[in-house]
């Protein structure tokens, strides 16, 4: 079985953002401060745990997308996939 990589993950997580029209940053400078993009997708690192989390508001608050803590890198890439089919099976998109 192939070892999943932060940069796999990283990589699923910039397609998602992309895939939905989110900011794939998630600050961006204004006015010489950085702001919280709001709706981008990204990955937190925790005790050697991953999950995927997203902005929803500018002073940076979050919302774990699958509720469920920090896990394995296999785990949460197995999720991000399922989530990215389920996307792309309601725009008509196929992978």
């Amino acid at each position: 079985m192939k070892q999943i990589t932060q940069t796999m993950l990283r990589g699923k997580i910039e397609l998602l953002n992309e895939l939905t029209g989110n900011p794939s940053n998630r600050f961006e400078m204004v006015d010489g401060k950085y702001r919280s993009q709001i709706g981008n997708h990204y990955l937190s690192m925790q005790n050697g745990g991953y999950a995927l989390y997203r902005i929803v508001n500018e002073g940076g608050g979050i919302n774990d997308i699958f509720s469920r803590g920090h896990g394995t890198k296999r785990e949460l890439y197995e999720m991000i996939c399922a989530y990215i089919s389920g996307i792309e099976s309601t725009q008509g998109v196929t992978a």
